[in-house]
């Protein structure tokens, strides 16, 4: 799942989560030393993850290359997220791609 944080196309300048119904959410963002490079746990109204990544880390543009996400989440009706299904498996992790 890559991005470009400096492509004028606003659709692919950010690395966005998407989720509704949430009542709890954390993402976490590594690097390939497990550095943690960003964090947000902000959801709106309706559950949705509210913040982006945008490839910035210590306030300047981050290196392109691999960068891990870990998410933890539970929905309001007290089930926990078991992840995104591909190809019949739930991950709760995975790697992201800012590339420039």
């Amino acid at each position: 799942m890559p991005f470009a944080a400096t492509n004028p196309a606003t659709v692919v300048r950010e690395f966005r989560p998407a989720g509704f119904n949430l009542e709890t959410y954390t993402i976490s963002v590594f690097d390939a030393w497990g550095n943690l490079v960003w964090f947000s746990d902000k959801l709106n109204s309706q559950g949705q993850p509210s913040e982006a990544w945008d490839g910035s880390y210590q306030g300047k543009l981050a290196k392109a290359g691999t960068y891990f996400w870990v998410i933890d989440a539970k929905f309001k009706n007290g089930d926990s997220w078991t992840g995104m299904n591909i190809d019949g498996k739930e991950y709760t992790k995975g790697p992201v791609m800012l590339v420039r």
